[in-house]
């Protein structure tokens, strides 16, 4: 899926990306590219495939406060692009180093919303027996696709060990092709005759 980013904030898509390529790096059948600088259209985005990051106001929602927000586009029951927004009202640190007080951070919110893209619940980590030491907002190491995400906080940006085997569950790292030759030295006696088997020897 390739996700287009919105005119509003240019500064923010190198961050926006490296939200991307965290998942990336896995190397699974699932990734992202960047499909370059698009215009807000609606909600749905413009065509199959695409995915468009904006930012808008995002209302409270029955008195949550949400920073972000992602969710699929369909025709039919199959998913043909996404839209993720970030929310005009929070405030935002688009940098590599740490956010300042009450800044969240575009990198790791971007990191966490492609995760959703992805398939991804928002209540998978409540369920997890161990959710209270991944989630921890103490932990120096707090999974990306943890429920919730603090300001000041930059730790979210990289996937970790939880993040990844559950997304390379869903997407398997794909396997090279055997390389296949014929082993020249497995051969068949007959009572004249030696002759090579068609026996393939992969690697």
């Amino acid at each position: 899926m390739a996700p287009s980013i919105g005119t509003q904030h240019p500064d923010w898509v190198p961050f926006i990306k490296k939200g991307a390529a965290e998942w990336n790096a896995i190397g699974s059948t699932m990734q992202f590219a960047y499909a370059g600088v698009a215009p807000d259209e609606g909600d749905c985005g413009t065509a199959a495939g695409l995915g468009i990051v904006r930012h808008r106001f995002i209302p409270p929602e029955n008195g949550d406060f949400f920073p972000a927000h992602a969710w699929f586009c369909y025709v039919g029951e199959r998913p043909v692009s996404f839209v993720m927004e970030l929310n005009t009202a929070a405030r935002w640190y688009a940098g590599a180093l740490d956010p300042g007080a009450n800044e969240f951070d575009v990198w790791a919110v971007a990191s966490h919303e492609f995760g959703h893209v992805t398939g991804w619940g928002a209540a998978h980590y409540d369920a997890a027996p161990d959710a209270g030491v991944l989630c921890d907002e103490g932990s120096q190491q707090k999974h990306t696709m943890c429920p919730s995400i603090a300001t000041s906080n930059q730790r979210m940006r990289t996937l970790e060990a939880h993040d990844i085997g559950t997304f390379n569950n869903a997407y398997p790292v794909p396997t090279p092709d055997p390389i296949c030759s014929i082993d020249p030295t497995a051969a068949s006696t007959t009572e004249n005759e030696t002759r090579p088997l068609d026996l393939n020897i992969c690697y």
